[in-house]
């Protein structure tokens, strides 16, 4: 949605970051694509109510991410195995096409500083990891080229969250932040 956000709001976003973000057409592109989106939203739609009862918890369906400290690990397993967090996360995947048409509609960025970095581990199963993976790097080198002043950075073995709270891809994903920030500054354009 930020690709909406600055495409309704130019004059409020001076350069983008994006962390492994999803392409307006990931779920609709490939059979794989549309058959993950299927999963998924039957999924999204029983979720409150495994919650509730507490299947969620009990299941271990979001384990507790080793990457974090242990506070902040308990502390976020302990909101991803609520009612509401499952209640929030179907409203979020069941607009999920719609908000990817509003993307897509949202065109490109012109010369707006973005820094895409991807990651290379999406949790595929072996035999489809190797297309799946590939598809996704596609789609994300489109993204970069949503602007005529990018930087597409691929991140060798890391996993969509790690970008945020593994250390050593957390410290690629602040490299990238800065080196926006700094293009922003000096009003030039984004080197890799």
């Amino acid at each position: 949605m930020t690709r909406v956000y600055a495409a309704d709001y130019p004059a409020e976003v001076a350069g983008l970051v994006w962390l492994n973000v999803e392409h307006p057409a990931q779920w609709t592109r490939t059979a794989e694509g549309r058959d993950q989106y299927a999963q998924i939203l039957k999924l999204s739609r029983i979720g409150p109510w495994l919650a509730r009862v507490g299947l969620v918890r009990l299941s271990n369906y979001s384990p507790a991410d080793q990457d974090l400290p242990p506070h902040a690990a308990a502390a976020f397993k302990a909101w991803v195995d609520t009612t509401r967090f499952m209640t929030i996360n179907r409203a979020e995947f069941q607009a999920q096409l719609a908000s990817a048409a509003q993307a897509q509609d949202a065109g490109t960025l012109g010369a707006l500083p973005l820094f895409v970095l991807t990651a290379t581990d999406h949790g595929y199963p072996p035999e489809s990891a190797g297309i799946t993976e590939a598809q996704w790097l596609t789609m994300q080198t489109e993204l970069a080229a949503l602007s005529t002043n990018s930087v597409h950075q691929i991140v060798d073995g890391a996993m969509h969250g790690s970008l945020q709270v593994k250390e050593q891809d957390a410290q690629v994903s602040s490299a990238a932040l800065g080196q926006v920030i700094e293009a922003v500054r000096r009003s030039k354009p984004l080197t890799q």
